[in-house]
């Protein structure tokens, strides 16, 4: 299984860029990804085959976020990525969208070309919360509810 980054560890690099980012001009945006309709990949391909698919999402991510600081797998199929002095935060949503196409795929996968579903989401330090825990609670909450509507 690829590693997975504990969700208090993850916090814990939150709150370093809080504390870095505290009273500057720049914000940084905790971005996280979530793979969806897995079931029946892990049924044909075998839950190795998925895990290792998995495991190149936060090369990917990195490809799409060079200026990120931060991309772990803190889920089994959630990722995070922090990303330091955003001064455009309109930018946000262009990010969002050019992930969320890098982590799709095609994959090819022995025989097979695998396209996964994504969803994105992000929150933005100080715009949406000021404190780690906050911060992590909005990106989650804001994921879930592009869940519902996908």
């Amino acid at each position: 299984m690829s590693a997975i980054l504990n969700r208090q560890a993850f916090l814990d690099r939150i709150e370093t860029s809080v504390e870095e980012h505290a009273g500057a001009q720049a914000s940084f945006v905790v971005l996280l990804v979530g793979i969806r309709g897995l079931h029946n990949f892990n049924v044909q391909l075998g839950y190795q085959t998925v895990d290792e698919l998995l495991g190149r999402i936060p090369g990917l991510m990195r490809q799409k976020l060079p200026k990120a600081n931060c991309i772990e797998r803190i889920g089994d199929t959630c990722f995070a990525a922090i990303i330091p002095n955003v001064f455009a935060t309109n930018l946000v949503e262009l990010a969002l969208e050019r992930v969320a196409n890098a982590v799709c795929g095609p994959f090819d996968i022995g025989e097979r070309d695998v396209l996964l579903k994504a969803n994105t989401a992000a929150a933005i330090y100080p715009a949406h919360a000021g404190n780690a825990p906050d911060l992590l609670v909005r990106a989650e909450s804001a994921l879930h509810a592009t869940k519902k509507h996908a």
